[in-house]
């Protein structure tokens, strides 16, 4: 069953940030993930204004999910935007 992988993040030095958004999508790839949505621009419709980057990314399983967050290649990639950006990561299991 599908998984969802959602992050919030609060991007505190963009130039930074691009050499994570640069190297990311390979590792991505690699785990079998596909980016659904991402963007800056959200629309509250309920709680405080979203100003943070939201981030979904959907891979076959919450197993594979966690194969990527855990692997050696994103533990690598993680790096780059260590001091770069604060923020949320969560996995959520599809519905069939």
């Amino acid at each position: 069953m599908s998984a969802y992988f959602i992050a919030r993040v609060k991007v505190t030095d963009r130039e930074q940030y691009k050499k994570y958004l640069k190297a990311v999508p390979a590792v991505i790839e690699k785990y079998n993930g596909k980016a659904i949505a991402r963007s800056e621009k959200c629309i509250s419709l309920e709680g405080p204004e979203e100003t943070r980057r939201n981030i979904i990314i959907e891979f076959p399983s919450v197993e594979k999910a966690r194969e990527f967050y855990n692997s050696q290649e994103y533990t690598e990639v993680k790096k780059l935007r260590a001091n770069a950006a604060d923020g949320e990561i969560i996995v959520v299991e599809g519905v069939k």
